[in-house]
């Protein structure tokens, strides 16, 4: 340790160990302060309130300055100081009281922030609100500072304690807005550690709290008890923070090497176009997958670059799919009804699995994937590769109703055609749906030169059979003086309640 360093601490020390010369007559005065202003009112849920909305506000507009100017309202510093009194003097009645204060305002905050999260657009959020939910080890030494300058407030008549009350609200009122604003939001991960971060700082400042006070000599042995009784009264505090401690020490090595590789990610595009004559690299956005990741570079120069690909050393996995992705899209490439939505490769530890993710009208079946499978071995050469077809389903609907027949919807009909395609489509509905328990999902009629193509989806308790669809044909003819060809996709299906029968979703 320096010379400078230890002067330093010892100037800290020096500053802590008078605050035993503090008189009776000033303890009692700083007690009677404390405890009257750890009883809630109505003012104190009113500047709560108030301040926790501003609050919310300036975690919106990503106001630094307005979220100082709510700390200043926010009355917490009274609770927060009347708790580690309490806590210390084991003052259970207080201890209770001071703690509903806290909670209670700090509940009516989160709902109050809710609903301005609700009333207010988030696009995204802001800088202010993110740093709300990414709690650190840092966070708690600020908490600890507020907290040791609080209680030196209450103590020592000759400091105000307007400062240190804003520092105390300044940890823990932008927390609470940014738990409404997220619930609001439904990001309710970033509420869950805004909510660690208001309970670690509440933990923290309530600890360094009862320290500066117990210094002070605001509890007699009487009061405190034991050795063991004390060391009871602060074990849950104690455990908490190591608890807290713990995790937010993670979190920050987390973002340390976050940090690392981002500074690492951007010196390296500054040192190659460094070189580069009238060119001046504005910004560089990174993508990060778990398979790796892709850095993007924006410029502002006046000359035309050529690219030039940097050689990355890939991982077998990568080599892999690299090579499978291009002979699977050229042989899916003839099938006009087959439509390739992602192609992936997943490694299990029986070898790698292709995964094929498809929009298509009918579901392949085992054969013709192990036959695609065989014929991907053998252009890979390798026999450990294996295919896994995930099929979409997918359902086109316009406002005629669903699409069987693209015809039917989109296609160019006159008025009369439009009139028979309507007599067709009602007249078939309302003889399918005379049958007990039989619901018409879709009809589609398309002209078809002198005759009508119509194809339909129907549910029901059994299929239609081809004398079924005959009989219906026929009476088309018969009514309409109509000839069609009728195919319909019949399933066994329904949708049954103690209700009654009802038809099935379209799927």
């Amino acid at each position: 340790m320096s010379e400078k360093q230890a002067g330093l601490f010892s100037g800290w020390w020096t500053a802590l160990l008078q605050l035993r010369q503090v008189s009776g007559e000033r303890r009692e005065q700083v007690l009677g302060d404390i405890h009257q202003g750890s009883i809630p009112g109505g003012t104190y849920y009113g500047l709560l309130g108030i301040a926790t909305v501003v609050a919310g506000i300036a975690l919106l507009i990503d106001s630094a300055a307005t979220l100082i100017g709510a700390s200043v309202v926010a009355p917490f510093m009274t609770p927060i100081i009347g708790m580690s009194l309490a806590l210390l003097r084991g003052e259970v009645e207080s201890l209770s009281k001071a703690m509903l204060a806290l909670l209670i305002g700090a509940l009516l905050g989160v709902i109050l922030c809710f609903a301005l999260g609700r009333l207010s657009p988030m696009d995204e959020f802001t800088a202010l609100l993110l740093a709300q939910t990414q709690p650190t080890l840092i966070g708690l030494c600020v908490a600890s500072l507020a907290g040791f300058a609080g209680a030196l407030a209450m103590i020592d008549e000759r400091v105000s304690p307007i400062l240190p009350a804003v520092a105390i609200a300044i940890a823990l009122n932008p927390p609470i807005a940014a738990i409404g604003l997220c619930l609001a939001a439904e990001a309710y991960q970033g509420a869950l550690a805004a909510l660690l971060l208001f309970f670690a700082n509440v933990l923290v400042t309530l600890a360094v709290s009862v320290v500066v006070f117990f210094v002070a000599g605001f509890a007699s042995h009487g009061e405190t008890g034991s050795r063991r009784g004390g060391a009871g009264q602060f074990a849950l505090t104690l455990i908490s923070l190591t608890l807290l401690a713990t995790a937010l020490t993670g979190h920050l090595f987390t973002l340390i090497d976050d940090l690392r590789a981002n500074r690492l990610v951007d010196r390296v595009p500054d040192e190659q176009f460094a070189q580069l004559t009238d060119t001046a690299l504005t910004r560089v956005e990174v993508d990060s997958t778990a398979q790796g990741g892709s850095v993007s570079a924006v410029l502002d120069t006046p000359q035309e670059l050529e690219p030039k690909p940097a050689k990355v050393q890939a991982s077998p996995s990568m080599t892999l799919l690299q090579q499978a992705e291009p002979i699977a899209r050229e042989a899916f490439a003839d099938r006009e009804h087959i439509h390739i939505d992602d192609i992936s490769l997943v490694e299990l530890d029986s070898g790698p699995v292709l995964v094929i993710a498809i929009q298509s009208p009918r579901q392949p079946g085992p054969e013709r994937v192990e036959k695609f499978q065989k014929f991907l071995r053998e252009r890979l050469q390798n026999n450990n590769i294996r295919v896994d077809i995930r099929r979409i389903s997918t359902s086109e609907v316009s406002a005629k109703g669903p699409v069987i027949l693209g015809a039917a919807h989109y296609g160019a009909l006159d008025d009369r055609q439009r009139r028979i395609q309507a007599q067709i489509e009602s007249l078939l509905t309302r003889l399918i749906t005379n049958k007990p328990h039989f619901y018409v999902q879709a009809i589609d009629a398309a002209p078809a030169g002198e005759s009508w193509t119509v194809r339909g989806w129907v549910a029901g308790p059994n299929v239609l059979s081809p004398a079924d669809i005959q009989s219906l044909q026929g009476a088309v003819k018969r009514d309409l003086n109509q000839q069609i060809d009728l195919k319909i996709l019949s399933r066994v299906e329904l949708e049954v309640g103690e209700e009654g029968y009802q038809p099935p979703p379209i799927r």
